[in-house]
This record gives structure tokens, C-alpha cells and sequence, in this order.
């Protein structure tokens, strides 16, 4: 074994990293003890972050920070073997590591907040000192509880929609202006384009949903945040799946200006990690749209009836497939819509 590790070690880190990354896709497991090795060991020697940092696009076509299933979608060591059994059986494999991946985010998540071993105390005592506390959402309401705050001290004021700046524009004339056929179906998603706002998880779907709904189009607004940038991973992602003509990246825009590609969509979906109380949603179904999102944070209390949208499980792909499918074909009372955004 030692004669093994020293002659692998004679290639360098390239080699181990290939090393692992065939286990990976043979068999899973090894690949994961092969990793844990590598970083137990000082071989990975760029591990930072909670991702692999210096380890880009020369070798698997795309940024390896953006989770292990995301290796190889769209770069050369993901091209068919000729083999369906085998593809078939890489695919899923690549798909569950990237699941446990998301996983493994979502806990990071949370643990850089309340669980912080630094942060909690902080926390703990600026909500138990305060008079009131007040939040924008239930969700994180009872998160204040859980950390000791009396529940008469907490009450929850929910975000409200500025409908001056929220409300629908003429759609065939927006549509116009984007470009867009006037019989296209338009998914849209606002927000910061970050891995926790899930762009990728409904790009990966549109694949399937371009079989049922032909004329299909996604609009991307944002731009980087103070989580980072995606846009970059998002491009290649679009480009690996063919999907160069039906995804639209608009760029970042004034709240004064939201409304027009809110107006020019049919539907609004959100595939989020992790929101408090997400306003967007709010702003989308006062320009008329109904709403496809995930249940975490306060969501469901934004979209609390099913006459305003679908709420579906974090990570369920084929949850967030099937609820966009019945979105986009179903009649929606837009007015009702609009009137529920208002009265928020």
C-alpha cells in the first residue's frame, strides 16, 4: 500500500485527484474515502472553504466548487462511453453525490447562523435582552423561540410589496421588447445568482419540460451577490444542455424596472436553499404571476393557498418538474393574484 501511495505520489496531485475521480464514477464509496484521504492526508492541498478552490475547467469542463455531481455535466469526462448500461449507472451516481452535496450545503447553512459555536451565544443574548423581537416570518419566529426568546416577546410583521412599483405591464409589449414569441410559455427567477437561489436546479429540468412545452423560455435576472457569482457556472451549464436560445440572462435591474419581465412571464418559480421571507415572491404575484417554489424558511406562508402557486420539497426534482408542468398549463386567476400581493 505505502508503495502504491508513493508511486501515485511521483505524478502529483493530478494524478490523485484522477484517481479519484474514476473511483467516483466506478464506484462511489471508494471515491469518497479516497477524497477523505486526500484531505486527511494534505494531498488535496486546496481545500478551502467548504469547496475545492484551485481546480477549474482543463480538466472537467467545469468549476469543480460547484458540487460533485457538477464535475463532469458539460465537460469531456461526462461525453457517452457507448456503453448505456454504464452512462446510465454514471448518471446516477454523479446525481446522488450531488444530492449529498446539496445536503451538505444546506447543513452549512444553518450552521453558520444559529448553530455557530461562535455565532449562537452572540445571538442567544441580543434576543433574549431585546424587549421584542420581531421577524419577518413564522419560520424565523420559531427559530427565535428555539433559542430561548419568551414566545409574548416575538411576533412576526411580514414584508410588504410596493404595488407603485408592482404591477402588470402590458405583456405582448414586453415580450416584444424581449424578444419573445408571443406564444412562448416564460418561466422567470429574480435574485442573486448564487447556488443557494437554485437557478441550476430549474435549468437542469428544462430539458424535460421543452418535450411538453415546446415554445419554452426562462428569463435569469440578477447578477453577483454577496455570496458570490454563479453567473459564470449557470453559462456553462445552459451551454452543456443546448439550451443557448431558450435561456435569457438579463442582468441586474432596478426595483423600478422589475415589472417588465415579471409582466412579460408566465410563471415565477424560485428553487431556493434557505430564505427568511422571500419578497420576490410577493413582487412577482403582484405583477400577476402564480408561484413555484420550495418549502424552507417562510416560503409557504407567501404562497399559503393553492390558488396562488405550488409549494413543493427542497431538492425534488421531479416535484419542482411536475408543479412547473401543471403551472405552466394551468389557467390562473391573475386578478385574485394580484389582489393577495396588495393586501400583504
Amino acid at each position: 500500500m505505502t508503495a502504491l501511495v508513493e508511486r501515485i505520489d511521483t505524478f502529483g496531485k493530478g494524478a490523485w485527484i484522477a484517481l479519484m475521480v474514476v473511483s467516483f464514477v466506478v464506484f462511489w464509496p471508494l471515491g469518497l474515502a479516497i477524497l477523505g484521504y486526500m484531505m486527511w492526508s494534505g494531498r488535496m492541498g486546496c481545500w478551502s472553504k467548504g469547496k475545492v478552490a484551485g481546480l477549474n475547467s482543463g480538466m472537467f469542463g467545469m468549476d469543480m466548487g460547484g458540487g460533485p455531481g457538477r464535475w463532469y455535466r458539460g465537460g469531456a469526462a461526462f461525453k457517452p462511453s457507448g456503453n448505456r448500461a454504464f452512462d446510465e449507472y454514471r448518471e446516477e451516481t454523479l446525481r446522488r453525490l450531488e444530492d449529498e452535496y446539496e445536503e451538505f450545503q444546506g447543513f452549512l447553512e444553518k450552521l453558520r447562523h444559529a448553530r455557530d459555536k461562535a455565532l449562537r451565544p452572540l445571538l442567544i443574548k441580543a434576543l433574549t435582552g431585546a424587549e421584542r423581537i420581531i421577524t419577518v416570518s413564522d419560520s424565523l419566529r420559531r427559530l427565535a423561540l428555539d433559542l430561548g426568546v419568551v414566545p409574548e416577546r416575538a411576533r412576526v410583521v411580514a414584508n410588504g410589496v410596493d404595488a407603485d412599483k408592482f404591477y402588470p405591464a402590458d405583456r405582448a409589449a414586453m415580450r416584444a421588447r424581449f424578444k419573445l414569441p408571443d406564444e412562448a410559455r416564460v418561466l422567470i427567477t429574480v435574485g442573486g445568482l448564487t447556488e443557494r437561489k437554485g437557478f441550476h436546479r430549474v435549468i437542469a429540468l428544462l430539458p424535460a419540460l421543452l418535450q411538453q412545452f415546446p415554445e419554452l423560455h426562462y428569463l435569469i435576472v440578477g447578477g453577483a451577490s454577496a455570496e458570490g457569482d454563479w453567473e459564470g457556472r449557470l453559462r456553462q451549464q445552459v451551454e452543456a444542455l443546448g439550451l443557448g436560445e431558450r435561456v435569457h440572462f438579463l442582468g441586474t435591474m432596478p426595483p423600478e424596472t422589475l415589472r417588465e419581465p415579471l409582466s412579460a412571464a408566465d410563471v415565477f418559480v424560485l428553487s431556493t436553499r434557505n430564505e427568511g421571507w422571500a419578497n420576490v415572491l410577493l413582487e412577482a404575484m403582484a405583477c400577476g404571476l402564480p408561484v413555484v417554489t420550495t418549502d424552507v424558511g417562510g416560503n409557504a406562508e407567501v404562497v399559503p393557498r393553492p390558488e396562488l402557486g405550488t409549494v413543493v420539497p427542497f431538492d425534488d426534482s421531479p416535484a419542482l418538474q411536475q408543479a412547473l408542468g401543471d403551472a405552466l398549463s394551468r389557467q390562473w386567476d391573475r386578478d385574485a393574484t394580484i389582489a393577495y400581493a396588495r393586501d400583504n
